[in-house]
Order: structure tokens, then C-alpha cells, then sequence
């Protein structure tokens, strides 16, 4: 379904979502949307300041890509989440591992824009981390495989990508993405 000149083709779906430790947010400031993330740094900045984490988009790539794409899909609520993160000291790091190390040490309470995959294996060694898909927007990336043009081994790439497109391939791409 998704490939870009015969090179490169998508074969995962991973979404955008907040994670959050339920220890340090009380189930009537989880934020369901981005809108609900900003005004809740609003209206509780005390409680939240510096306690939210994110990209430093200018050290993440992914990060980038991710408030470039908030940027297009919602241009007015992201301008308002921006100004929350500033106003509230968001943490930023380079990474997704290193945000989510932040929210698994309770160095902060909420991480936003953080890979599902990510996500989702540190909930399975944390579960008092939890996940929320937004409810106005999910952005989706999707993992790509590349064959180049000038590749000797057109076959064998061609072989692998069959294998990772097919049932088996992707069956073994779900269970062995969760971990590190």
C-alpha cells in the first residue's frame, strides 16, 4: 500500500500516542486529545510544570517530522500546545527511549508524541505507564524497507520484503517490535 518509486515500501502502522504514569495523573487530567493536553498545562501549570517530556525536535529527526506533520493537521491547537509546553517547561530530549526513561523514573508525569511500539514495551515492563491514542488526530508513521535501484541483489531484497509483508513476516515483526 505505501511505496515511493518502486524503492521504498511502508510495511508497519506506528502511531503518535501519550503515555502516561497513572502513579502521578489523576484519571480527570488524562488528556484524550491535543487540545485536552494544552489546556490541561494551562489550567494546572503548576502541577505540571516541567513534568511533561517530548522530542527535541532540533536533536530527532522523528521528532521533527512528527511537530512538523501536528503542524499541518491541526496548525491552531498545536499553536496553543506549544505554547502550554512553553509555559509549562516541557523536558525535551533526543529520544524516544530517553523520554520514555524520564516517565518510567517519575522525572516526569506525562510524554507526548512518543512511538507506539516505544510505548507500548515500556508499559509491558511498567504498567503503571499507559497509553493514549488522541481522539481528535493520531499521527502514523509507517517503517520502511528500501530497495535501492542500483542494488546487485535485487532478488534477495525483493525475497526479504515478500517475507516481511506476508503473514508469517509481519506476525514475527508485531511480536519481536515490543522489545528492545
Amino acid at each position: 500500500w505505501a511505496n515511493w518509486r518502486e524503492e521504498v515500501y511502508g510495511f508497519s502502522f506506528e502511531p503518535a500516542v501519550m503515555v502516561y504514569d497513572e502513579r502521578q495523573v489523576p484519571q480527570e487530567d488524562v488528556p484524550r486529545s491535543h487540545n485536552d493536553l494544552a489546556e490541561l498545562l494551562r489550567q494546572k501549570f503548576e502541577t505540571y510544570r516541567g513534568r511533561v517530556g517530548t522530542y527535541d525536535v532540533r536533536a530527532s529527526g522523528i521528532g521533527y517530522l512528527l511537530a512538523y506533520n501536528d503542524s499541518r493537521v491541526a496548525p491552531t491547537t498545536y499553536g496553543r500546545l506549544l505554547e502550554s509546553f512553553g509555559r509549562a517547561e516541557t523536558v525535551t530530549r533526543c529520544c524516544n527511549n530517553e523520554v520514555l526513561e524520564e516517565l518510567r523514573r517519575g522525572n516526569i508525569a506525562i510524554a507526548y508524541n512518543m512511538l507506539g511500539s516505544y510505548a507500548y514495551a515500556a508499559h509491558l515492563r511498567d504498567p503503571h505507564l499507559r497509553l493514549v491514542l488522541p481522539r481528535d488526530y493520531t499521527l502514523i508513521l509507517s517503517r520502511g524497507a528500501l530497495i535501492p535501484a542500483t542494488s546487485r541483489q535485487k532478488g534477495l531484497a525483493g525475497a526479504f520484503l515478500d517475507y516481511l509483508l506476508s503473514e508469517r513476516g509481519q506476525k514475527k515483526a508485531r511480536a519481536s517490535s515490543f522489545y528492545f
